[in-house]
């Protein structure tokens, strides 16, 4: 099973960025909203069907993102594309890179870039096998 880590790195107020990176090399970028982020800790992602994510297809079968397994006192985590930590409610969009980006009521928020690209780029990373995830705070 492959093993990826996330270091997160020190957050905003609402955002929480960091670098996830596997055993084999591959980087993205991550965000989570600051309020809801998963605790640090030891995690099995696998595939799973996602209602709603059912529109996207990474190649794994439309709808099917990973999710975390056994998070405490959570359900529903999962790791799907966003740009903005507003976008998410407790789970990790992995990205190309940490901008400031024009939200659709044209503020300019800290946000990641390529996020659909990263996701698609991670789950062929991983060929849709499960995988370890390890989430590390900052020192």
């Amino acid at each position: 099973m492959k093993t990826a880590t996330l270091t997160r790195n020190p957050s905003t107020p609402e955002s929480t960025f960091g670098l996830m990176q596997s055993d084999t090399g591959f980087k993205v970028v991550t965000c989570e909203n600051t309020l809801r982020r998963i605790p640090s800790g030891t995690y099995e992602a696998e595939l799973r069907y996602s209602p709603k994510h059912k529109g996207l297809d990474f190649g794994f079968g439309r709808g099917m993102v990973y999710g975390l397994k056994d998070v405490k006192g959570r359900t529903n985590i999962e790791i799907h594309p966003a740009n903005w930590f507003f976008q998410l409610e407790g789970c990790i969009a992995p990205g190309s890179a940490v901008a400031y980006l024009q939200t659709p009521d044209k503020k300019l928020v800290q946000g990641i870039t390529s996020s659909r690209d990263a996701v698609r780029a991670l789950m062929t990373e991983m060929r849709g096998r499960p995988f370890q995830l390890i989430i590390k705070d900052p020192l």
